[in-house]
């Protein structure tokens, strides 16, 4: 039942309304009383700590409450019949032909009135207040438009005498009260069914074993569970109306923002809180076709070992730490873009990465980024290039095979990440090793033994390690592990968006090294641009550093900059004398190969290549051929 008070005006007595609410079944009444209108904000405030539902009130007393408080107010309204009766009352008693009567009082004391002038011969003219000081001006007005008598309420009859103008006051009835009950009786049966939903909804969230959180548009916490206020050690009253990423840093606002504004699920980003990840779910909440808000559970996933100080320190001055985060990378190429939307999906769990590509492209960068983003990137992350030295050394080193070595790799990497460069160089021990290692077994070399790890492997190669599995050269179970989550890095040469904005970058990065501005001119930028980068990433840093510190004009052009590929990556060929020269580009090597079988003839060779002569003439001088 709601609880209900009524604000009695003087013409209903308590005892009648009493025995009609004893009718409604979802109304409990706990005041029904009537008042001045002086105590009707005490009144209130009492009967709002008590946890009143609804208020029953007429003319000025309905509309404090509507003012001071959001607890519905039902207005108890005078009827069509209950007026109508008093109206004839009025015409019988001023004994005049058509009187012009003034109904005064506040919009909700009456109801609506727009054929009883022909119904009853009369000429009804309305004065709506906003506020008692209103009263005396009415009627003056009412007094000025020729009204001879008014209907109102006890103060606006009483307040009417000093005008000269018959007063009738607007009783109401039962009639009233009833209508008045039926539409409480409404409004409590909804207060009584969404409080009941309320509270199965809050007993379902208070026992259930995951953090829950409603965030509105504006990310402000609109509700919180018991179990979300002990993952983030807050009383209640401090997460209620703050701000998410106030209270949870590493929140995706961006996921947040598909949930509520375009309805978009999303299911299980992770989060650190307190060194324990959390696997993190986005519901939108749709009520009657508008989302307003959206739902996040937490679920608890491991607990992250934090490193020491000393340790990271250590770590940091070894150099095993990654550089590179997401926030700091952004590629061009929808290719890119694509495996940076997979990799950060996959970031914060615990599982293998197989990185795949040509020498030079993005691989150790995309694995710093991975790490950076998971749950462990306050850890150490240890990189080993598995082909810099003989597979039983890298062994060692990765798993310690020595009783006066320091700790291993492996070791180092414990609670963090272990990045394996060209992966595919390992023995077939190692590899064994290495699949324990994935599997959460270290194996301590120093004593023939295996011991529990946490361990994060990210791997690379520029290998096709399914042909290696073929072959009987990689181990099948390695490979399907490590291969869990895969991602193949295309050459910079397939996705020549990347590669202006690797341009960019490092042309910056190395002007601000070396404290020289040089500036590409268009053809320079373009012959970059088109250049195919065999050398990927790496090629392009190395170029961009040689063009700002040797060039010795403001602008780098065409021709310095082909200057600068041509050394950086050439290409060999041998001129008819046996003397080596290099080109970079294959159609230089071609024209020299047929220039060399037709003896120079360019006729012959524009006829074999099916160009004109004037183009190949174009292209001999663009690569510095001579005949």
């Amino acid at each position: 039942m709601a609880k209900t008070a009524v604000f009695l005006p003087g013409s209903i007595p308590k005892e009648t309304v009493g025995n009609e609410i004893r009718k409604y079944p979802h109304i409990e009444p706990i005041f029904i009383e009537q008042i001045s209108n002086n105590d009707v904000k005490t009144v209130a405030e009492q009967l709002i700590r008590e946890k009143c539902d609804l208020f029953i009130a007429r003319g000025l007393q309905a509309q404090m409450l509507s003012e001071m408080t959001r607890i519905p107010v039902v207005p108890l309204r005078i009827t069509a019949q209950e007026l109508g009766i008093l109206i004839k009352e009025v015409c019988e008693k001023l004994e005049k032909h058509d009187p012009s009567i003034a109904l005064i009082g506040f919009s909700n004391m009456y109801c609506d009135v727009e054929h009883f002038e022909e119904l009853f011969h009369v000429r009804l003219h309305r004065y709506l207040l906003n506020s008692m000081e209103e009263i005396d001006q009415v009627l003056h007005d009412a007094v000025k438009d020729g009204m001879n008598a008014i209907i109102g309420g006890r103060h606006s009859c009483e307040k009417a005498k000093a005008f000269g103008l018959p007063a009738f006051f607007a009783s109401g009835g039962t009639e009233g009260l009833s209508e008045t009950l039926n539409m409480a009786e409404m409004i409590c049966e909804l207060t009584d069914t969404k409080r009941n939903d309320t509270a199965e909804i809050t007993a379902m969230v208070e026992n259930n074993f995951n953090g829950i959180l409603q965030v509105g548009k504006t990310n402000l916490i609109l509700r919180a569970n018991r179990i979300m206020t002990n993952i983030l050690s807050l009383d209640m009253q401090d997460i209620i109306g703050k701000r998410i990423q106030d209270l949870i840093p590493g929140i995706s606002l961006r996921q947040l923002h598909d949930a509520i504004y375009d309805g978009r699920e999303t299911f299980t980003s992770m989060i650190l809180l307190n060194n324990v990840s959390y696997a993190v779910n986005i519901s939108p909440v749709e009520v009657n076709g508008e989302i307003e808000t959206a739902i996040l559970t937490f679920q608890e996933g491991r607990r992250i070992r934090q490193l020491d100080q000393e340790l990271r320190r250590d770590l940091l001055a070894r150099g095993f730490v990654a550089a590179r985060t997401f926030e700091k990378t952004e590629w061009m190429s929808l290719q890119m873009k694509d495996i940076r939307r997979t990799a950060r999906q996959v970031a914060g769990f615990q599982v293998p990465v197989l990185i795949t590509g040509e020498r030079g492209v993005e691989k150790k960068m995309l694995a710093e980024c991975i790490h950076n983003d998971s749950m462990v990137r306050d850890n150490s992350f240890i990189e080993v290039e598995c082909a810099s030295a003989d597979p039983d050394i890298i062994r060692k080193f990765l798993f310690g095979e020595s009783k006066d070595q320091e700790p291993s790799y492996a070791e180092l990497a414990q609670d963090g990440t272990l990045y394996l460069k060209d992966v595919d160089a390992l023995d077939k021990t190692g590899q064994y090793y290495l699949h324990q290692l994935i599997r959460g077994r270290r194996y301590i070399g120093t004593r023939g033994m295996y011991t529990s790890a946490n361990v994060r492997v990210i791997a690379s190669t520029e290998r096709d390690l399914v042909d290696m599995v073929e072959h009987g050269l990689f181990r099948s179970d390695l490979y399907y592990e490590m291969s869990m989550v895969r991602l193949d890095i295309e050459p910079l040469r397939n996705r020549r968006e990347d590669i202006s904005m690797y341009v960019h970058s490092f042309m910056n990065e190395c002007q601000k090294e070396y404290d020289r501005y040089v500036h590409l001119t268009k053809g320079a930028e373009e012959m970059l641009k088109g250049y195919d980068w065999p050398g990927n990433v790496q090629q392009v840093r190395s170029v961009c550093h040689k063009i700002v510190l040797l060039c010795q004009k403001r602008d780098a052009d065409e021709l310095f900059v082909r200057r600068q590929l041509d050394q950086s990556f050439p290409v060999l060929a041998r001129n008819p004398e046996g003397e080596v020269i290099t080109f970079r580009e294959k159609k230089a090597i071609e024209i020299t190969q047929l220039l060399q079988k037709h003896q120079g003839s360019r006729e012959k060779v524009a006829q074999e290549l099916g160009i004109s002569k004037t183009t190949l003439w174009r292209y001999m001088k663009k690569y510095g051929i001579n005949s």
